[in-house]
């Protein structure tokens, strides 16, 4: 065991401690730089962060405005949009509305052609058309009467005082009048005859099977829309006939073994 020699300390010197607290003081200062660096970095971010609220809140103020707008704007559209439909369904109503009333009117209107045509043919009635019968120069409908009863004797083979017993309410050559005699001999202008009774223009009409093989013809008048039924009619009726059927025409309708088949 070392001993202590007379005059020595075991304890720390003077200069020891004030060594000691100088290095302290030094670390003391280094701490207060860094909090103060600490401070620093946290007013920035505390800055930053404040910025980040400040953003953060004017996007929703101006999300909120936009909603808002956005809100107002589709109201608004949806009005404009249910004032249009409501318009369109009134359109709709109303065309429907015209529509109707147009179909109604055509409806109508075809009626009253109908019933005209059926008029006009009731007119027409008791009216033969003859084709053939050449006309003379300066022929007047005097003079076309006689020509017609001296065919209907001569051609028809009818006795003599049944076709003078017959009365012609009117006689006439159909169509404008010849301008020449070339024209006349090329172009005959066909006769309408009206009898005053139906009996006289059926006996003559069934008559007009002995004309056969020659230039003349008979036909009963029709108004013409009527006519060209017909024709198409009989065309239908020689090809029914031609597959062994029984077929005639009536009026404006084809029948086949006793049933209307067609009235086109």
């Amino acid at each position: 065991m070392v001993e202590a020699k007379a005059g020595e300390s075991n304890g720390p010197t003077n200069a020891d401690i004030i060594a000691m607290l100088g290095k302290i003081n030094l670390k003391l200062i280094d701490v207060d730089k860094k909090l103060e660096s600490l401070e620093s970095i946290q007013r920035k971010v505390e800055a930053k962060v404040q910025g980040l609220e400040n953003k953060v809140d004017n996007f929703d103020y101006e999300l909120k405005k936009l909603w808002l707008h956005f809100d107002s704007t589709s109201k608004a559209t949806d009005s404009k949009i249910d004032h249009v439909v409501n318009r369109v369904s009134s359109t709709e109503i109303e065309s429907e509305v015209a529509r109707k009333r147009i179909e109604n009117l055509e409806k109508k209107n075809v009626e009253m052609k109908e019933t005209l045509t059926y008029m006009q043919s009731q007119s027409m009635r008791n009216n033969l058309i003859f084709g053939g019968i050449k006309e003379e120069t300066n022929e007047n409908p005097e003079k076309t009467e006689t020509i017609l009863r001296h065919f209907m004797v001569e051609k028809l083979q009818l006795a003599r005082e049944l076709v003078a017993n017959m009365k012609i309410e009117r006689v006439h050559r159909m169509g404008p009048p010849a301008q020449d005699q070339t024209e006349r001999q090329t172009k005959i202008r066909r006769i309408v005859c009206k009898f005053n009774l139906f009996q006289d223009r059926e006996v003559v009409r069934k008559s007009s099977h002995k004309l056969r093989s020659t230039s003349y013809y008979i036909t009963e008048q029709f108004p013409p829309e009527i006519a060209v039924k017909r024709k198409s009619l009989f065309r239908k009726m020689k090809q029914e006939k031609e597959a062994g059927n029984t077929a005639w025409v009536s009026y404006d309708k084809l029948y086949v073994n006793g049933k209307v088949v067609s009235d086109a």
